[in-house]
């Protein structure tokens, strides 16, 4: 485009700003700190200094529209507050409208197009008027491109990318490559660079594998800045824990070094424990856990110094061939989001415990609740009263996108805090995701809040099929299987792009991969999601199940069948994968047990015991498997399994002693009872063998007690079995 003539844009613009509510009499904005000329008498006789003092004027009236504007953010969930702050950005893109009107022949290009640039920037970030940004930004690149201004056209056409991300998604990876190409040109790679880092965050919401390639390739450039270089290991560890790789994201982590900023070093620590908790390694988790909380303590000491609201820090980056600095702005999360997911993932590291009777995972996750509910208070400010004397800085969008990501925190805590319940056979907290089930089905997320929200589907839906396997209803358990399986396919991926992605055109960030929220290119689906490999296991038993029960021959072949094509899903996820590229690796080659666990399964569906191999890798991985970093369930099942399968005297007599420990047992869940059942007669058969009559008929008893209790579920479940 053209710059635009030097007409009076202040007066024609109203039109054209599309603000959230319509605009109501400036009677109704409060007292504010706003620089005021009413009563300024100006003496100045020299009339280019009177111009430059109106300009100045104007300038500061509209960086202080601005920012009361966001100091008073909190009072837009009310009409009243929405309209008060329509109103301050309102004055604040009409005082830069004035100064392109009236003084535009007494600014040089430098200025003019960084008042353009600032205008731009305002419209895009705070009204809905994409055409109007761009018309601005347009005139500060055309500006600043005639009169040789390097840096001021980059930020323009830095704010232009953002732009056609909303306006025109398939015109973005074209543009971003012009660009990169015309500052390599031009010998500026750190510019270069920086729209390559564009170029990644497009291509991850559009096409994650495009996009994993430009990251890779990106990180390979020697002469990238070290704050960046960092920035994007952190970056691409998320991606490698987002699609379930740990291992690989904690190599990526190990070159993250010599950082010097609090945002990256708590960005750094975040995502260790996150691996480490993926990982199941206890032991590291919980030297990081007390890592966390020493930079915490430190941090609430330093009264949070340099933390922002909005989550922004800054640095300069040299740009030698051009000899200058410019500063660097990058978007993560504020200090009270950082403590947020702190206990959040504190609460996921201590799940590991809650079986053995232990409640601080729950007490973590309602104490993080609590600190969200206060947020959330705080952030939706209903009452009657204005606020202004809120503390918070930050844009109406960033306000509601910080409240999404609350609520969402708020979800998950509730998915925990069902799951921790289900290990001790306690089913209450399912009501919070029957309400998180009405709400979505109810329709009261909006467009955006859905491309977060379907993230939680899968999980609700497992916990569903959980539980109605626990109580022994099959068929509605292997219906929510299937709904699980169908939501995290690749199938289920290309429909939710095609009809959401696209047109949303919402990108996610890594501030957003800190809270588990992705996009939807970005999950892992199939084998690079931990609950399409669990739900099909389950499903799988299920299936195997009733094929053993049945006599419908019909029945029998429909199982058979479907049987069939989820060992084809689940041999591609377990098969090893050999290419080199590392984003092809999922969590199944970092899991032992579940590889183990797979193996068993297959052995006992071909009615074969575990081969010596097998054996041998279940003694190893029960000698080191911790009491703290494992359900009680898992050690006692993998104690009886060795010992039914041992061959040899000593591995035999070891684990013998290790399953006496369940006569001493009378309590646990339905699934302690039920393995208690299966050790209880394999002792029986042991006491028998060697004349212990007292120890056979004791154990008898309690066999025969855990067996009472649990025939009104097993009756059920029977008569569950669909043979028709």
């Amino acid at each position: 485009m053209t710059e635009l003539d030097n007409e009076d844009d202040s007066e024609s613009i109203d039109s054209n700003i599309e603000l959230n509510v319509a605009s109501t009499s400036l009677a109704s904005i409060p007292s504010l700190e706003i620089p005021s000329t009413q009563n300024i008498t100006i003496t100045i006789d020299d009339e280019s200094r009177k111009v430059q003092f109106m300009i100045d004027q104007l300038l500061a009236m509209s960086d202080n529209f601005l920012t009361n504007a966001h100091k008073l953010v909190v009072g837009t969930c009310n009409k009243s507050g929405l309209i008060t702050y329509n109103n301050m950005i309102e004055l604040s893109i009409k005082a830069l409208l004035m100064i392109l009107s009236k003084y535009n022949r007494h600014l040089n290009p430098a200025l003019e197009s960084t008042i353009c640039l600032r205008l731009a920037t305002i419209v895009f970030e705070e009204t809905l008027s994409l055409e109007l940004a761009d018309t601005y930004v347009n005139r500060a690149i055309d500006i600043s491109t005639r009169n040789n201004l390097l840096g001021i056209r980059f930020e323009g056409e830095s704010l232009q990318a953002r732009i056609l991300q909303r306006s025109n998604m398939n015109m973005v990876t074209l543009y971003l490559q012009d660009k990169i190409s015309f500052y390599e040109s031009m010998g500026i790679p750190e510019f270069s660079i920086w729209f390559q880092f564009l170029k990644v965050y497009h291509l991850l919401n559009v096409d994650v594998s495009a996009g994993l390639i430009a990251l890779h390739n990106l990180l390979s450039i020697p002469m990238l800045h070290p704050i960046l270089r960092s920035y994007g290991l952190m970056f691409e560890a998320n991606l490698h824990l987002l699609r379930g790789s740990p291992h690989q994201a904690l190599q990526h982590l190990q070159y993250v070094d010599n950082i010097s900023i609090k945002q990256l070093q708590a960005m750094k620590l975040l995502t260790t424990f996150n691996a480490y908790i993926q990982c199941n390694d206890s032991t590291n988790g919980k030297l990081i856990m007390n890592e966390l909380s020493t930079f915490v303590m430190k941090e609430q000491n330093n009264k949070w110094k340099g933390w922002k609201d909005n989550g922004t820090f800054s640095f300069m980056i040299k740009v030698e061939s051009i000899n200058t600095e410019y500063s660097h702005t990058i978007e993560w999360i504020g200090a009270d989001e950082f403590i947020i997911i702190f206990y959040y993932l504190t609460g996921i590291h201590l799940l590991s415990e809650a079986a053995n009777g232990k409640k601080k995972a729950y007490k973590v996750f309602s104490k993080c609740q609590q600190i969200i509910s206060q947020q959330l208070k705080e952030l939706t400010f209903l009452n009657s009263e204005f606020p202004t004397g809120s503390k918070r800085k930050l844009s109406i969008g960033q306000l509601d996108h910080k409240i999404r990501k609350l609520k969402y925190i708020q979800y998950n805590i509730d998915y925990y805090k069902a799951w921790i319940g289900f290990l001790n056979s306690e089913f209450k907290d399912i009501k919070y995701l029957n309400q998180f089930m009405t709400d979505f089905n109810g329709c009261q997320h909006d467009n955006e809040d859905q491309l977060i929200f379907d993230a939680l589907l899968p999980k609700v839906y497992f916990m569903f099929a959980i539980y109605y396997q626990s109580m022994g209803d099959l068929q509605v358990a292997k219906y929510h299987y299937m709904k699980v399986i169908n939501l995290v396919s690749d199938k289920s991926k290309l429909n939710l792009n095609l009809n959401l992605n696209l047109k949303l055109n919402i990108p996610v960030e890594i501030h957003d991969m800190n809270f588990g929220i992705s996009n939807i290119s970005m999950r892992g689906n199939n084998e690079f999601n931990d609950l399409y490999v669990y739900s099909n296991l389950h499903l799988l038993i299920l299936i195997q199940f009733e094929i053993r029960q049945v006599t419908n021959h019909d029945k029998i072949q429909i199982y058979h069948s479907l049987s069939s094509h989820i060992l084809q899903n689940l041999t591609k996820c377990f098969t090893p994968r050999t290419t080199s590229n590392e984003f092809t690796s999922n969590f199944i080659s970092s899991n032992e047990l579940l590889n183990i666990t797979y193996r068993l399964i297959l052995s006992i569906f071909n009615d074969q015991l575990p081969s010596n191999l097998l054996l041998q890798d279940i003694i190893k991985c029960v000698e080191k498997i911790s009491i703290d970093s494992c359900y009680p369930f898992i050690t006692n099942l993998m104690n009886y399994i060795a010992y039914i399968s041992a061959t040899d005297v000593y591995h035999k007599n070891k684990f013998f002693e290790k399953c006496l420990s369940v006569m001493s047992n009378s309590s646990g869940t339905d699934n302690d009872k039920t393995l208690s059942i299966f050790i209880l007669r394999s002792l029986i058969e042991h006491f028998r063998s060697t004349g212990e009559n007292d120890k056979a008929n004791m154990a008898e008893l309690q066999c025969q007690y855990f067996c009472n209790g649990l025939s009104d579920k097993f009756k059920f479940l029977f008569n569950n079995i669909d043979q028709t």
